[in-house]
């Protein structure tokens, strides 16, 4: 049954682009180009069209109205030897991606390591600031990382914020690891 008032599906632009893919195989760039070539008026059958997209993405998984999506959790997992002495790590969410950071743990093999854990994003002048997200320090052993201040449950980030993981402290023959659990939200 098509959508009530909605013209033929075969008129609609999303399927026509689509008939030929199954829709476990679409992505969220698949939907963030039929965003970008919608108009927000919603005339002219764009109301329909924006209807379709909707129900696509609660079918095929890539769209959630209540919470994660399914399969998208991952382990942001980095490690430094004492060769590096002092490093860092970088991610940072593609476009129209929203992540929530839901566990943060680390790791010392030798010595105590330290580990920071910051979001670098731009104010709304254009300036880019530091937000500190948790410091921790370890000694050969395997801990929750203790969060600053009032951070607690999940923190989101997308695209506007460059998570970077800190490590030093370091000594010799010591390797020190951190494990962060995002799951995309968006």
């Amino acid at each position: 049954m098509s959508l009530p008032f909605a013209d033929s599906p075969d008129k609609s632009s999303i399927y026509n682009d689509l008939k030929v893919k199954k829709l476990v195989d679409l992505t969220a760039d698949d939907f963030d180009a039929f965003r970008l070539r919608m108009d927000a008026q919603g005339v002219e059958g764009l109301e329909d069209e924006y209807r379709r997209l909707l129900l696509l993405g609660l079918a095929s998984d890539k769209l959630s109205i209540s919470g994660a999506l399914p399969e998208t959790t991952v382990a942001l997992f980095f490690e430094v030897s004492d060769s590096d002495g002092y490093a860092s790590f970088t991610f940072t969410p593609n476009k129209g991606e929203v992540y929530a950071l839901t566990g943060i743990q680390m790791e010392s093999t030798g010595g105590s390591v330290r580990a920071r854990v910051q979001c670098f994003v731009n104010d709304t002048n254009g300036i880019q600031r530091v937000v500190e997200l948790g410091d921790e320090t370890v000694s050969a052993t395997t801990s929750p990382f203790d969060p600053i201040g009032t951070f607690s449950g999940d923190m989101y980030i997308d695209n506007n914020c460059e998570l970077k993981v800190y490590v030093s402290s370091l000594t010799t023959g010591e390797t020190g690891k951190i494990t962060i659990m995002a799951t995309r939200v968006r």
